[in-house]
């Protein structure tokens, strides 16, 4: 598999499981109303679950794959913020993390 091609698996993984159960209820509800029932909805619910463990999975991967830019401590960092508070708090390390990197090869 090409080193991205884990993100596009993921990706496609994560748009099918969770539109399996986004759809329905959008079509039920509406676009509107199906996000405002996201968290009352049981299929949106769901679907959202679904939505947001896939891009963690993503997340995941991307530090995997770039350990050796990030470093120990903002691989670490962006796996642990993954677990405890969510794909932002993630991303946000990530982010950081390869900031830092670009910043030390100039």
């Amino acid at each position: 598999m090409p080193r991205h091609g884990i993100y596009i698996a993921l990706a496609t993984l994560g748009v099918i499981v969770s539109f399996a159960y986004f759809i329905p209820a959008t079509l039920e509800l509406g676009f509107i109303g199906g996000w405002a029932s996201a968290f009352t909805a049981p299929a949106f619910s769901v679907g959202l679950t679904w939505d947001l463990i896939f891009t963690d999975l993503i997340v995941f991967a991307m530090a995997t794959v770039d350990r050796d830019r990030l470093g120990r401590g903002y691989f670490v960092g962006t796996i642990v913020m993954g677990f405890t508070l969510g794909v932002c708090a993630a991303l946000a390390v990530y982010a950081v993390g390869m900031r830092r990197e670009r910043s030390l090869q100039r």
